[in-house]
């Protein structure tokens, strides 16, 4: 399920007009996975270790 992928890999280059299928799959596997794994962290960290509200 590469939740993790966003952690172990650096963030891909920006799409762009002339992108090729394989990067713009790659950029959006590591999109899915950082928002998800965000989403996580957002609901297990309790909101006193948070600090302020965002």
């Amino acid at each position: 399920m590469d939740i993790d992928l966003a952690l172990r890999e650096e963030k891909p280059t920006p799409l762009t007009a002339e992108i090729t299928p394989d990067v713009k799959r790659d950029f959006e596997k590591w999109d899915y996975s950082n928002r998800t794994s965000l989403m996580i962290m957002k609901h297990i960290i309790p909101k006193a270790f948070r600090g302020t509200e965002y």
